[in-house]
């Protein structure tokens, strides 16, 4: 294993890692409030409107167990970087997306820079405190985890009651932003390297059976609203 030695300032790297990791989880749920919306607006049917939320949850459930591997390989600086940008590149295009199509696209991205973070918040933590101190990550991932995806229908409801669908991807674009700026300056490639090899066949059947679970809780979502609509007609 390849020990670090950068220098860095901890509370900016951590301040760095705690509000990307407040904005992905803030991200998951957001945008629940926002589907009749989007429904009026596109002019598409529920099951459709649905891959906005089972996209972003499918694409993280990959991505979150690789980060590991890519912390191990690559460097994290770059990575932390690199992953903001995507979020905010998707954040940019949802924001300002004419179609669903470009809504979709805009939110996948989002989804492919949220799992990468998320996967590399506990990593990147426990690698900047010691043993004896890391009850303080973990309080602080424990507010965020908490906190975020509590707040988020709340805000997205008042942003699209009041500013319309389109701010809830506006709103969160600054957010990132800002993390991206002090990412570049602050972060520092604080976890260990160590030549893993990536699970290949591994990463490949939990991708199908993360498939296959969304496909049947999509469908069971779309099956149980079909029922309860009948029943209130009767």
């Amino acid at each position: 294993m390849e020990k670090t030695n950068v220098r860095y300032n901890r509370t900016m790297l951590v301040l760095v890692v705690i509000l990307s990791a407040f904005v992905t989880m803030l991200n998951q749920t957001i945008l629940s409030v926002a589907q009749p919306s989007i429904i009026d607006a596109f002019k598409v049917d529920l099951s459709t409107v649905q891959w906005l939320s089972t996209g972003y949850s499918l694409i993280g459930g990959i991505l979150i167990p690789i980060s590991a591997w890519m912390a191990d390989r690559f460097n994290t600086k770059w990575l932390v970087t690199s992953s903001l940008g995507v979020f905010l590149v998707g954040s940019i295009v949802a924001a300002f997306s004419g179609n669903f199509t470009a809504l979709l696209v805009g939110r996948l991205l989002q989804a492919v820079g949220g799992g990468v973070l998320s996967g590399l918040t506990m990593t990147i933590l426990f690698s900047v405190y010691p043993k004896e101190n890391r009850g303080t990550p973990t309080t602080l991932l424990g507010l965020v985890f908490g906190i975020a995806p509590a707040i988020g229908p709340t805000l997205g409801g008042y942003l699209v009651d009041n500013l319309g669908w389109h701010a809830i991807f506006g709103i969160v674009a600054p957010v990132v932003a800002i993390a991206f700026v002090l990412g570049l300056f602050f972060m520092a490639d604080v976890v260990p390297h160590k030549a893993t090899k990536l699970d290949f066949w591994s990463v490949v059947f939990s991708t199908v059976g993360l498939v296959a679970c969304s496909m049947a809780l999509q469908w069971f979502q779309i099956m149980a609203g079909l029922t309860l609509t009948r029943f209130y007609r009767l």
